[in-house]
């Protein structure tokens, strides 16, 4: 059984701000809902039974708070444009200062107040659990993810300060601009957007024919929560000028679609499409999922600059769909996957046996003993470095504390769990495949060993002959 951490979002808002939503939404011509929503609560439902491929909510794009909404106000703007700025910028920063803007600046004046207003105040995701209580994590992949994230928006916040609250020849962005805000504003579009090309968007919106992605925040999806078993999913499609008043207003829809049947009463659920492990659901959104299948434990092996054959052994790894430094889940099971045994093998290979790499290409075996011996040994390193990030390597103590919590609650009903508990259970399965990667790395090694005398003895046998 699945077991989610109940906490989703902290500093929920008052039912009075979700009737406002609600009927901004309804209001909105722009807007078309199903008879069949229920939105009288936090977490949407469906009032009857819904077919798959059923359309439940659609928008027009006119009505989503793109990064280039900032290009609204010229203050902002001008801002954006400076040169300094503009190094610090990415499509999710700016949408963050956008909301940042909207809701601290303009207020109930802003378009998007219905919106805005009914945004949580904090979130489950790890960047804002306390400092104590952080520290339970340490050794895991979520531990060091959370602090990169806070030391991250920490470091453009110093930067960005001087842009936003003082300038010479206008008046300031914000009044204040402090990082807390910040970080809740960046958590607010990492949990609660979704990724759109950049080329399906017309040049109303700022991108022209340009590839790649960006953040988008659509009005009600943003407050649907993140699944790894997602009920429905959303689809952008292109309108033709019929559906539209007016030519220049021809521009696409955002549909919120059933994937499957569903029952009256059943959730909404989007799909997690940040990531489907702990790791990246704890960081994101702030929720966790027992026993669940996606998690494991990233590797990276970086190949040094420093090695004489670097730009020839990237050049090999590009043939791969590769990068010196990608990193790798190890899942449950333990067993390294292949692309990561490739990529040290081609990084690990000597000056001469270059010429090897077409077989690492073609196949997935070893080409060598003393190759895959690195191969075993970097991954062993690997392994030794992360389980001494822990406390202590043993997983004795995790299993009495997560027996002495289900002892203490032996209800079969679905609970809450405390973060003592998530810590505990993110530390128990990380060791564990730690513990199933080394015992992997040993039989292999083993096995190649065995292999090796085998074909010894064969040749052996094949002279005497």
């Amino acid at each position: 059984m699945y077991m989610v951490l109940a906490t989703l979002l902290l500093c929920t808002p008052a039912l009075g701000d979700r009737v406002a939503y609600h009927k901004w939404l309804t209001d909105n011509e722009n807007v078309q809902l199903s008879n069949k929503l229920d939105l009288s609560t936090n977490t949407p439902t469906v009032l009857d039974d819904v077919k798959e491929g059923e359309i439940l909510f659609s928008i027009n794009t006119n009505t989503v708070l793109f990064p280039t909404g900032t290009d609204d106000y010229p203050a902002f703007s001008k801002v954006l444009k400076d040169t300094e700025t503009t190094k610090l910028m990415s499509p999710t920063i700016r949408l963050a200062l956008l909301l940042m803007y909207e809701k601290q600046e303009r207020g109930k004046e802003s378009f998007w107040w219905p919106m805005l207003n009914n945004l949580p105040t904090g979130s489950a995701s790890t960047v804002f659990w306390p400092e104590e209580e952080l520290k339970m994590l340490n050794g895991t992949a979520i531990f060091s993810k959370t602090i990169e994230r806070i030391s991250a928006v920490a470091n453009l916040h110093r930067a960005l300060e001087p842009m936003m609250i003082s300038t010479t020849d206008q008046t300031p962005l914000f009044e204040t601009f402090t990082a807390a805000d910040l970080l809740v504003a960046v958590n607010h579009i990492f949990a609660r957007t979704i990724s759109a090309a950049t080329s399906v968007f017309s040049a109303q919106h700022g991108f022209g024919s340009s590839d790649g992605a960006i953040p988008i925040m659509i009005p009600f999806i943003e407050s649907l929560p993140r699944s790894i078993s997602p009920t429905v999913h959303v689809d952008i499609r292109a309108m033709s000028d019929a559906d539209t008043d007016t030519a220049a207003d021809a521009s696409h829809s955002i549909v919120l679609i059933a994937n499957r049947d569903l029952k009256k009463n059943e959730l909404l659920l989007l799909n997690a499409d940040l990531g489907k492990t702990n790791t990246e659901l704890l960081l994101h959104t702030g929720q966790f999922i027992l026993h669940n299948e996606h998690h494991g434990v990233p590797l990276y092996i970086r190949l040094s600059a420093t090695d004489p054959q670097f730009e020839i052994k990237t050049k090999i790894l590009k043939q791969l769909n590769l990068t010196n430094g990608s990193e790798f889940l190890v899942n449950t099971t333990g067993i390294p996957p292949m692309p990561l045994l490739k990529m040290l093998r081609i990084q690990l290979l000597e000056f001469h046996n270059l010429d090897s790499y077409t077989k690492i290409l073609r196949q997935d075996e070893p080409i060598s003993l003393s190759n895959e011996l690195m191969v075993v040994r970097a991954l062993w390193y690997a392994t030794e470095s992360l389980s001494n990030k822990f406390t202590n390597r043993t997983i004795e103590y995790e299993i009495e504390l997560l027996e002495s919590f289900n002892n203490a609650n032996d209800s079969d009903e679905p609970r809450s769990m405390t973060r003592i508990e998530v810590a505990a259970h993110l530390r128990l399965s990380e060791k564990r495949i730690l513990a199933s990667l080394s015992i992997w790395v040993r039989n292999h090694w083993l096995g190649m060993i065995d292999r090796k005398q085998l074909e010894l003895y064969d040749l052996q046998e094949f002279r005497l002959r």
